[in-house]
């Protein structure tokens, strides 16, 4: 890598755009239970009469 990728600290961290950090473990089960995915698009697909 030519430029580093990592925050040096000298930014606003997560907190300054009301981001609150969590564990993974916290909340990777939302992000991978059903209803997630293409299919939870369906819905808008059908309200846009794109089947």
């Amino acid at each position: 890598m030519r430029v580093p990728n990592v925050a040096g600290g000298g930014l606003p961290g997560l907190q300054a755009l009301g981001i609150t950090p969590a564990a993974l473990e916290a909340i990777g089960p939302s992000y991978l239970s059903p209803g997630r995915g293409p299919a939870r698009l369906d819905g808008f697909r059908a309200l846009a009469r794109r089947h």
